[in-house]
């Protein structure tokens, strides 16, 4: 049985007697130093862990520019803007394969100066590297129900650290998986099935949509008010009709035009 850990920053759960987080550093940990040991690599129980090709991790490794000893992150996080240029929006939308093509167009229909899915371009950087860019101004985040808890806000600040963004889009839409149960339904079946409970590790609000209205507007004033989200960005709340294509504004929280963006890196 999994049970919340009070007192820690952000969601933190003690599965078994171990902390999860816990158990996510001693497992990279000990792979980290059984790669460098030679050794052959078991996980945490005891396991072999086949699969791990560790001549071709390690040869990509030496590519990760964090490890190189010239480091300079300011310039590297400016140089990485020029990959992806014109990125200005983030879509949150659910992983719905029959909406996941049809709503990052339709905002971009929507919103002014928009660009999806953009083009594919080459380009020589500072060092003289052959790379490759994309003109979109749209950074999709794709997860169940399109809500925006969670790693979405996560992937929402570290867009906004990496690119220039203006606007943050969450899209629901009709007949969303999301609709069809209840978080109690969810969580019974959940243990009954697989023999886990995880009714603490997510707020009720965040998992299923009994109303539209209700949940564009908690996912809206959740990224607005968290402090990962820039005063400037603009937040908008989506329905997508999935029968009809069509995008209906619910909901939307314009940014504070004068509050500061980071010019000193531009």
């Amino acid at each position: 049985m999994c049970l919340p850990i009070v007192g820690t920053v952000g969601p933190r759960w003690r599965c078994g007697g171990l902390d999860i987080l816990e158990r996510v550093v001693q497992d990279s940990r000990y792979l980290e130093q059984t790669v460098q040991d030679g050794a052959e690599v078991r996980n945490i129980n005891g396991a072999a862990m086949p699969g791990i090709n560790r001549q071709i991790t390690a040869e990509y490794d030496k590519h990760i520019l964090t490890r190189q000893p010239d480091f300079d992150e300011r310039k590297t996080r400016a140089d990485f803007r020029k990959v992806i240029p014109n990125l200005r929006t983030v879509v949150i939308h659910c992983f719905d394969p029959r909406v996941t093509s049809g709503i990052p167009y339709a905002v971009a229909e929507t919103l002014p100066g928009q660009e999806y899915p953009g083009e594919i371009f080459g380009f020589v950087d500072d060092y003289g590297n052959e790379s490759l860019g994309s003109s979109t101004t749209i950074f999709p985040i794709v997860n169940a129900g399109g809500r925006a808890s969670g790693s979405s806000q996560r992937s929402i600040s570290v867009a906004c650290h990496l690119f220039d963004i203006d606007n943050v889009a969450v899209v629901h839409h009709t007949d969303c998986g999301g609709t069809h149960f209840t978080p109690e339904g969810f969580y019974d079946t959940f243990k009954e099935e697989f023999g886990q409970d995880i009714s603490a590790l997510w707020d009720d609000d965040d998992i299923a949509l009994e109303s539209f209205e209700t949940s564009l507007h908690r996912d809206v004033r959740n990224i607005r008010y968290s402090p990962g989200t820039p005063r400037h960005v603009n937040v908008y709340g989506y329905l997508y009709d999935i029968g009809t294509g069509a995008l209906h504004l619910v909901d939307e929280s314009p940014g504070d035009p004068t509050a500061p963006r980071g010019q000193a890196w531009r």
